[in-house]
């Protein structure tokens, strides 16, 4: 049971990572940073910039300029 639970939580972490990162638009690193360090790369992912709602705020900021 002990040899099992190590890979386990790395794969959790994976899965978990790969999440966060869709959330975030950066669904590749979410993969890679938890894929290398496990628990500590759902961490870095966490803190990683937002690319998805920085789109978002563009095209916001796009559109209120052509409207003006």
């Amino acid at each position: 049971m002990d040899d099992l639970a190590i890979p386990l939580i790395w794969v959790f972490s994976v899965v978990i990572g790969c999440l966060v990162g869709a959330a975030k638009g950066r669904i590749g690193s979410g993969m890679v940073w938890s894929l290398l360090f496990g628990p500590v790369g759902v961490i870095v992912v966490l803190c990683l910039p937002n690319l998805a709602k920085k789109e978002e705020d563009a095209k916001a900021q796009q559109l209120l300029q052509s409207q003006v």
